[in-house]
């Protein structure tokens, strides 16, 4: 708004300049004959002046998240103007592992750094782990296809006795049960 709104001034006639932002824009200053961050000005007018006032979207970020870990956004703020760029970054707690966001950006990689040129939703998987405990009783040895210190929830294990020399395979007890060679073990618990 412009007060007094004429259209034409005497020189030296004062001009007070006031910007309000429309709901889902952000004032961002003043542009032209005067640079100044402020809503509100007093312009002289000892000549023809051409003023911008500059608004720039407002941009949200919504993060949800799926297990137990940490997010941290750099910068970390209520809202975003369009075009400015964060950083988020995804760290599992202890016996989780990150597995990937989903939503605006689909990736693998714990830290993303996103534009905001609209709002942006993303959600991050952590997947708990599990570990394995293998014994067996005789002479032999049992071999997994993925021999990990701890297993992602859900994953599959293939387990294969090798017996030695002289030895029979004559079964599973604990948590897997029966004869079969190979046996596939469901990592759903430790």
């Amino acid at each position: 708004t412009v007060v007094p709104q004429q259209a034409a001034y005497r020189e030296g006639e004062e001009v007070t300049l006031s910007a309000t932002a429309a709901t889902g824009w952000h004032f961002t200053g003043w542009t032209g004959a005067i640079v100044s961050p402020s809503t509100s000005l007093t312009l002289t007018l000892d000549s023809d002046k051409t003023v911008t006032a500059n608004f720039k979207a407002i941009r949200t970020l919504t993060l949800t998240q799926q297990g137990e870990g940490q997010l941290a956004i750099d910068p970390g703020q209520a809202f975003y103007l369009d075009g400015d760029t964060v950083t988020v970054t995804a760290t599992a707690a202890s016996g989780w592992i990150f597995a990937g966001w989903s939503g605006d950006l689909t990736t693998a990689d714990a830290t993303i750094t996103l534009t905001m040129d609209s709002d942006k939703s993303l959600a991050a998987l952590f997947l708990e782990l599990y570990g394995l405990q293998v014994n067996h009783t005789g002479e032999g040895a049992v071999l997994r296809t993925l021999d990990e210190p701890a297993y992602v929830d859900g994953s599959t294990v293939l387990l294969t006795p090798v017996p030695a020399p002289g030895w029979v395979f004559a079964g599973w007890a604990g948590d897997l049960s029966g004869v079969a060679s190979p046996a596939s073990l469901l990592m759903n618990r430790n």
